[in-house]
């Protein structure tokens, strides 16, 4: 199952709500041209930013994407085998988001 809950992280230096979402775009933006499948990044970064825990699960089972913790930042597999691994900063805010 897909967690978010649990998961918590600080920022070095407090971070605003906009230097927070620049990081999380450059990421989903570039993360495609290093690794994976780009319909893979689609569907991560989709289950990723909805606040629905249930419709991030279907989507991540409709792209048979398997998360072996629970924490994308762990790692994720796609069904070929090909690895996928999502910043914090990308799945839940900074306990010191100004």
């Amino acid at each position: 199952p897909f967690k978010r809950a649990q998961l918590t992280w600080v920022a070095e230096e407090p971070i605003t709500r906009t230097q927070l979402d620049r990081q999380r775009t450059a990421f989903w933006e570039t993360a495609p041209s290093y690794e994976g499948r780009r319909e893979i990044w689609q569907a991560l970064q989709a289950a990723c930013t909805t606040p629905d825990l249930h419709l991030a699960r279907s989507i991540l089972d409709a792209a048979n994407v398997t998360l072996p913790t629970g924490n994308p930042a762990e790692g994720c597999f796609d069904e070929l085998g090909n690895r996928y691994e999502i910043p914090l900063y990308c799945i839940v805010n900074p306990s010191n988001l100004v």
